[in-house]
């Protein structure tokens, strides 16, 4: 209800590229985070002299690979600053030993993607920000190392920020907004403490400019109260539903977080993610969460609604597994809503691990998908299990790592498919570190013609794919949306006697649209 009665975000979700297109990430987690590095820029750009070097590197590495890059995100590490707890801002310009040809605009030029910029708060007597009124050291009590703008301020300093960075006003490149520590800075500032309405001011400048100047942002480690507020932020499109990649708790921490943001009509994050886990480069200390889990970290990211960001040195992409989360063009595959947790994980006599849900449709197809990851005990998926709830009395379940469904073949004997709901526990090993197991379930009720998608991505039937699905019984009409040689193969399965024979249609596309049938 209060997401239904403040927010009309449609306008913001549908230009946002940070929840639409692919990106690339240099936060907390990420090859390139100059705090893991201990700010030794040199080091962590090496093989390449300097990091705008690697950056370029990166770039070209993706583009010769056909991954296909929206936006960049730069987080706090790029600018001159001093520590707090990652470092202030003293002025948004790039560190010129790291970066020698210039700044933002030369960067966003030379890696021909816009940028997702990064704010945690602005240095005390900070150089690039003289102009502005700053809270004292008496509105923030016990920390104030690093400051925010004066409430009264906020809508002004926002506005005048995003129309000096941003990329329809400037060559500086600023497509979205990242404000991070929202909770610390909310806790350790007595002045939002203790008076009223105070931070929400702050909160409504910030969104206000946004929405003005149509910038998209995301919240950073908010609170739920940031999330509330958000309601009335039309712009505020994505939020962090997890801890920091860096951190083991990344994964587990998310299902949560993503099932408040979602109620709240915000698209959840889970932070950026390595696609190979045999780095040349690592800061991170053996054992850490970085390089672990690589699939399941990209099933989170892509099914998750927000974010898919990956941070992987120059020229260590796994393109492949990139290429199940999105269309060759970068745009992101998505289903309807965030995997979040099933119902029955609430239960007392849940005993463990995380098993999370999430659908989608198009048209008149639809599926059911149900991750699992470290479930220690025996349980089975059941329809009651799934939100919306499933009517249907016959089903088809395909695991993600089952045989392939190949053209012709008997898809219950080949193992394409299977009939009985999968089990839920144990989960499978999959030498990750992160035990875990995802399945596709179909309901399948009277249907001649099942269309199973697109088998080769992570949402087999995401609405940016498939335009238009119609069943008429001895029919099956599809419209797809793809980009010009953009090949697509395309599954589907027609009812035999008592089974299912896989029918798979191969498209090229000629131009952005293509139209294939099943049946006669």
């Amino acid at each position: 209800m209060l997401r239904d009665a403040e927010t009309d975000r449609a306008a913001a979700l549908a230009a946002d590229v940070v929840v639409n297109g692919l990106g690339y990430w240099t936060d907390n987690g990420a090859v390139y985070y100059g705090d893991a590095w201990k700010h030794d820029l040199a080091v962590m750009a090496a093989p390449h002299a300097t990091m705008e070097a690697a950056a370029v590197a990166v770039a070209a590495a993706l583009r010769r690979d056909g991954v296909a890059l929206a936006y960049w995100q730069w987080d706090d590490w790029w600018y001159p600053g001093e520590a707090v707890y990652v470092d202030c801002v003293d002025a948004w310009t790039m560190l010129p030993a790291a970066f020698p040809s210039g700044g933002l605009a030369d960067m966003r030029r030379r890696l021909g993607v816009p940028f997702l910029l990064y704010m945690p708060y602005v240095c005390r007597n900070a150089s690039g920000f003289a102009n502005w009124t700053f809270l004292t050291p008496d509105d923030c009590g016990w920390d104030c190392e690093g400051t925010l703008v004066d409430a009264r301020e906020s809508e002004a300093f926002h506005g005048a920020l995003f129309e000096k960075y941003g990329e329809a006003t400037s060559d500086r490149g600023l497509v979205a907004y990242e404000q991070d520590f929202m909770v610390t800075n909310f806790l350790k500032t007595r002045k939002y403490r203790q008076v009223l309405g105070e931070y929400e001011r702050w909160f409504a400048g910030m969104a206000a400019a946004a929405a003005d100047r149509e910038i998209p942002l995301q919240l950073c480690m908010a609170m739920p109260s940031d999330a509330i507020l958000a309601a009335k932020a039309d712009w505020a499109t994505n939020a962090r539903a997890s801890d920091d990649y860096a951190l083991p708790s990344n994964l587990p921490s998310f299902g949560g977080g993503a099932l408040l943001l979602w109620a709240l009509g915000l698209r959840p994050s889970k932070d950026t993610f390595w696609t190979t886990s045999n780095s040349s480069k690592r800061a991170y200390a053996p054992g850490a969460n970085p390089g672990t889990n690589v699939e399941l970290n990209a099933i989170v990211a892509a099914t998750s609604t927000g974010p898919v960001g990956i941070g992987d040195a120059a020229g260590e992409t796994d393109a492949a597994l990139v290429a199940r989360t999105c269309a060759a063009d970068g745009a992101l595959l998505q289903p309807a809503k965030p995997l979040t947790p099933l119902d029955r994980t609430y239960a007392a006599s849940w005993r463990g691990g995380e098993a999370w849900g999430s659908h989608v449709v198009s048209g008149s197809a639809a599926a059911y998908l149900t991750l699992a990851f470290s479930v220690d005990a025996t349980s089975t998926l059941a329809a009651a299990d799934f939100y919306p709830a499933a009517a249907a009395r016959d089903w088809v379940h395909r695991a993600w790592h089952a045989a392939p469904c190949a053209d012709g073949a008997d898809a219950l004997a080949s193992g394409c498919v299977v009939a009985a709901f999968p089990q839920l526990g144990p989960s499978t090993d999959r030498g990750g570190g992160r035990p875990y197991d995802y399945w596709l379930s179909y309901p399948a009720d009277g249907e001649k013609w099942l269309l199973l998608g697109e088998l080769d991505k992570f949402v087999p039937l995401a609405g940016r794919r498939f335009a238009k699905v119609a069943n008429t019984g001895a029919r099956l009409d599809v419209a797809l949306r793809g980009s010009p040689g953009e090949v697509v193969a395309v599954t589907a399965l027609e009812r035999a006697g008592g089974g299912w024979t896989a029918r798979v249609r191969e498209v090229t596309f000629e131009t952005g649209d293509a139209a294939l049938a099943f049946g006669s």
